[in-house]
């Protein structure tokens, strides 16, 4: 499992942020998760890109799990976080942010790799 999962992280940071010159850190998600939070953000721009990084970080890892053969009533064990389904978007934010102040040390680190370690600490399986 650890090797399909080392598998699908290697595709994930070669493929991702094709947009921008250079990978999201976890410095740059930081500041945009907080501007989501704002009840008015000043940057609609940047608060979007917060929660367009975990929705797509959420995806990746779905869609690598079905293309290395997985069934869908499997994903919760190969994905190694349960999100409610009634998790909201500002909830999963929140939770980001959470995380990554608790590991200002990684905040230089791919902001995938982050987001799916806040995942992870945050909505463990059961």
């Amino acid at each position: 499992m650890k090797s399909i999962l080392a598998m699908f992280f290697a595709a994930l940071l070669s493929f991702s942020n094709q947009v921008q010159a250079q990978a999201t850190t976890g410095n740059q998600l930081l500041g945009y998760c907080k501007e989501y939070l704002k009840d008015v953000p000043a940057d609609l721009f940047n608060a979007g890109l917060c929660g367009g990084l975990i929705d797509g970080t959420r995806g990746g890892v779905d869609g690598g799990l079905l293309l290395a053969g997985k069934r869908l009533d499997e994903m919760n064990k190969f994905r190694q976080y349960c999100v409610p389904d009634n998790a909201t978007r500002g909830q999963l934010a929140r939770v980001v942010v959470k995380h990554l102040e608790s590991v200002p040390e990684n905040l230089h680190l791919n902001a995938q790799v982050l987001i799916f370690n806040a995942l992870k600490a945050g909505f463990p399986c059961n």
